[in-house]
């Protein structure tokens, strides 16, 4: 009977600890969402000032981007603003080339018809 009881015990601690490393983790989570949401709302790329990194492979994405922007010259702003053009023109390329192929659907659909 006091197996069960030490067992018990242990366990319940256990779970407490759990409890309160959950609760840390979740309140640092929170502290990191607010700084990135202030990084983002001042115009700063996401982790400028915060540094904190979820894995590696985001810390090393984000040193590429670094040296990216320091060969190109550009300020962060600027930067941004240019890979957005790039990536709007692209999406309008995307969709003039899907036009063109509806049309030409249409078209042939429109000659089966008249035969």
């Amino acid at each position: 009977m006091t197996g069960i009881a030490v067992v018990g015990i242990v366990f319940g601690s256990i779970i407490a600890l759990f409890a309160i490393f959950q609760e840390g983790r979740e309140k640092k989570m929170k502290l990191e969402a607010a700084l990135r949401m202030q990084e983002m709302e001042h115009g700063y790329p996401p982790g400028t000032y915060s540094r904190s990194f979820s894995s590696r492979s985001a810390y090393k994405a984000y040193k590429r981007e670094e040296k990216i922007l320091k060969k190109s010259g550009y300020t962060p702003e600027e930067y941004y603003a240019k890979k957005e053009e790039e990536i709007e023109r692209a999406n309008l390329e995307a969709g003039i080339k899907d036009l063109e192929s509806r049309i030409k659907n249409i078209d042939e659909i429109m000659k089966e018809r008249k035969k």
